[in-house]
């Protein structure tokens, strides 16, 4: 269930819980590296989804995520401090209060 029709459409990418990019969902693939002295991910943007292609933190947990395309679920490397989030107007309901 969905209280609002229209898909996301912005991608925005946090390091250190400061924005340092806000990107628009295409269909063209699209990577974005994020570095920060040794530590590095690369975020991909496909199909108007997105994933964390690399990350060369321990886990690798953000990676193994795959693809997101609702905002309701980021993408998180903790290791390397990088945040992925999609913005937009689709929210999902995940619980009714009565």
């Amino acid at each position: 269930m969905y209280l609002f029709d229209n898909e996301p459409t912005m991608a925005e990418i946090y390091k250190d819980g400061i924005m340092i990019k806000k990107v628009s969902l295409t269909d063209e693939v699209t990577e974005i590296p994020v570095m920060d002295g040794d530590k590095e991910n690369i975020v991909v943007i496909k199909n108007k989804k997105v994933s964390m292609k690399f990350a060369n933190c321990p886990d690798k947990l953000c990676v193994k995520q795959g693809e997101i395309g609702n905002v309701n679920t980021p993408i998180v490397c903790l290791p390397n401090r990088v945040v992925v989030k999609l913005t937009g107007t689709k929210t999902e309901v995940d619980a009714v209060v009565r």
